[in-house]
């Protein structure tokens, strides 16, 4: 995004990241990040093992706590 005399502008193709929805969801994110909702994997194999878990759990090999 850039600022010119007549306020921001950006790229036609990145439209939908200024939308309020997409704006929200992004809030959203932040905030489950800053509260330690997420899980780190060190390899791809543990993230779809994860993924194929049937408890719903974001297990991870490194879980941060919350």
């Amino acid at each position: 995004m850039s600022e010119t005399g007549q306020g921001p502008t950006f790229d036609a193709g990145q439209r939908w990241f200024w939308t309020e929805r997409w704006q929200r969801m992004e809030r959203e994110a932040d905030a489950d990040f800053a509260a330690g909702r997420f899980a780190q994997f060190d390899d791809v194999e543990s993230f779809i093992a994860d993924l194929d878990d049937d408890d719903g759990d974001a297990g991870g090999s490194d879980r941060c706590p919350s």
